[in-house]
């Protein structure tokens, strides 16, 4: 089973069982081939968001939580769709923002059976459009097939 140290204080210091450990005080060192060294805190990674690029409309993933989902989709309109919970089981909790860079306007829909709610709204198989190019929408998980969606969005409706 590997552990994780807080060797920031004293590298020969193992932390006592129960002791609280920020995220900035555990990391990984590494050497590349000419000797140089590289330390990378867990909070380093968790402040990283992967971007997923789509050109055609698309369904959500689970490759899609906690990314930035890209739609660049020219002149034509084009839907983000979050899938049902049966099809997709997003946890509860899992954010997802969508972006707008293509000329062609990007929806956020729900598929059949989950509800969209923001902007005072809340409606099975819903939708909103993207205010805007290169405005995000904000895609979070409340509850099983229940998603808020905020930011630069239209009425869901």
């Amino acid at each position: 089973m590997p552990y994780i140290f807080d060797t920031t204080a004293n590298p020969d210091t193992v932390p006592a069982y129960g002791d609280k450990l920020s995220l900035g005080d555990i990391s990984s060192t590494t050497n590349n081939a000419s000797g140089d060294t590289k330390t990378t805190t867990i909070q380093q990674v968790l402040n990283h968001l992967e971007i997923v690029a789509k050109t055609a409309s698309a369904t959500s993933a689970l490759a899609d939580n906690a990314k930035l989902v890209t739609m660049d989709v020219t002149t034509t309109a084009n839907a983000y769709t979050i899938a049902a919970n049966a099809t997709i089981a997003h946890p509860i909790g899992t954010c997802i923002l969508v972006k707008q860079i293509g000329t062609g306007v990007t929806s956020i829909t729900g598929a059949t059976g989950v509800t969209l709610e923001g902007g005072g709204q809340s409606v099975s198989a819903g939708s909103c459009a993207i205010s805007n190019r290169y405005d995000i929408a904000t895609c979070l998980k409340v509850a099983t097939n229940i998603w808020s969606v905020q930011g630069a969005v239209g009425t869901i409706a």
